[in-house]
C-alpha cells in the first residue's frame, strides 16, 4: 500500500525522491536543501522504492530479453547472456540485431590498451558495421584468411575496420586459414609478418569468435574441409571455432590436432587462456553448435537470439 503523502513523512520521502530522479541533486545537495542529513535522505529514498512511491525499470536502448538472459547465465554458468528480444524468422534482421548488441557490449567492456582477438563471420560482420566509437585498442587477426562471400566477412577486413574506428593497431593475418600441408603451415609460420601477429595471441585480453555448424551446415570451416568431413563427422563434429573443430560434448575432435597443424589460427590451447571471450551466434539451427562451445567452458559471454535461447533453455524440442 502507498504510504499516505499527506503525513509529513510521506511529503519529505515524495519532495526527496523529486529532487534526487528529477532534479539530479545529490544527497548532500538535497540535505542542505531540505534541513536533513545525509543519512536521513538516503534512508528516505530507500524507503521511496521500498513504499512503491518510487519505481525503477531498466530499459535496454536495444531489444534485450533480460529474463532469458539470465536464465542462460545461470543454467551455463555463463558470465554474461545478451538475447535479442526481437522475434523474426529473416535470418539477416536476426544477424543484425545481434551485431548491434554485441557492437555495445564491446564498446562497454574495452578499455585503452586492449588487445582484441577478432575471429569472422556474417554475424560479426554486422557487430563491426554497428560499432560507432571504442577506445584506443589493438586488433588481432585469430584466423587466415577464408574465402567466402561475401567479401564483408574476412577477418582481415574486419580488424581493419575496428582498428580504424579505434584509431589503435591493426594486426593482419597475412595467410589462409588452412593449407595443403604442415610444412607449408610451418614456412607460412615463419614469414616475418605473419610471425609478429602470431606472436600477438600471446597478448589477447579479449576475444571475439563465430561458431560454425555441422549439423545443419552452416560453416565456412566445414565447405573448407571436403575431403575431411567424413572423418570429422564420424568422430562426432558438431561445431567450430576459428580452426578447432568441436563434439557435442564440447571436446575438440581427435582430427582437429592433425588440423591445427595445417591451419594458421588461434590454437585451442591459447584461446582457452585469453581472458574474456565472447561468441556471437544465433539463430535455433545453431543452437546444437552453440550448446557445444558453451560446454566446451572457452566462452564467458554470449550474444545470441530468443530461438536459439529458447532451444538452449530446452523450450523447443530437439
Amino acid at each position: 500500500m502507498l504510504p499516505n503523502i499527506a503525513s509529513a513523512r510521506g511529503m519529505q520521502m515524495l519532495l526527496v525522491a523529486q529532487k534526487f530522479y528529477i532534479d539530479g541533486k545529490s544527497k548532500s545537495e538535497i540535505g542542505e536543501d531540505l534541513k536533513l542529513s545525509r543519512f536521513k535522505v538516503a534512508r528516505l529514498l530507500e524507503q521511496a522504492i521500498e513504499d512503491g512511491v518510487v519505481e525503477i525499470r531498466l530499459i535496454p536502448p536495444v531489444d534485450i530479453d533480460l529474463a532469458m538472459g539470465s536464465a542462460l547465465e545461470r543454467k551455463y554458468r555463463l558470465s554474461s547472456v545478451l538475447v535479442a528480444s526481437n522475434e523474426t524468422t529473416d535470418i539477416e534482421q536476426s544477424r543484425d540485431q545481434i551485431g548491434r548488441i554485441a557492437a555495445m557490449d564491446l564498446q562497454n567492456v574495452l578499455s585503452d590498451g586492449d588487445v582484441v582477438g577478432i575471429a569472422w563471420g556474417r554475424t560479426m560482420d554486422a557487430m563491426v558495421r554497428a560499432v560507432w566509437q571504442l577506445p584506443r585498442c589493438s586488433f588481432v587477426q585469430m584466423v587466415g584468411g577464408v574465402h567466402t562471400s561475401p567479401p564483408a566477412m574476412d577477418s582481415m577486413d574486419l580488424v581493419r575496420r575496428l582498428a580504424e574506428t579505434s584509431g589503435g593497431g591493426a594486426f593482419p593475418l597475412y595467410a589462409p586459414l588452412i593449407v595443403a600441408d604442415t610444412t607449408t603451415a610451418q614456412r607460412l609460420a615463419k614469414d616475418p609478418l605473419v610471425h609478429k601477429t602470431l606472436e600477438k595471441f600471446n597478448e589477447l585480453t579479449h576475444a571475439v569468435v563465430g561458431i560454425g555448424s555441422w549439423n545443419p551446415p552452416d560453416s565456412s570451416v566445414r565447405d573448407m574441409l571436403i575431403p575431411d568431413i567424413v572423418t570429422l563427422e564420424d568422430e562426432g563434429a558438431v561445431a567450430d571455432v576459428c580452426a578447432t573443430v568441436l563434439d557435442a560434448d564440447g571436446h575438440p575432435v581427435l582430427s582437429t590436432r592433425k588440423l591445427s597443424e595445417r591451419s594458421l589460427s588461434i590454437s585451442w590451447e591459447r584461446l582457452s587462456k585469453v581472458p574474456h571471450v565472447v561468441a556471437v551466434a544465433g539463430g535455433v539451427d545453431k543452437a546444437d553448435a552453440i550448446r557445444a562451445v558453451i560446454t566446451s567452458g572457452i566462452i564467458h559471454t554470449l550474444v545470441t537470439d530468443g530461438a536459439a535461447a529458447r532451444r538452449l533453455l530446452g523450450s523447443t524440442p530437439g
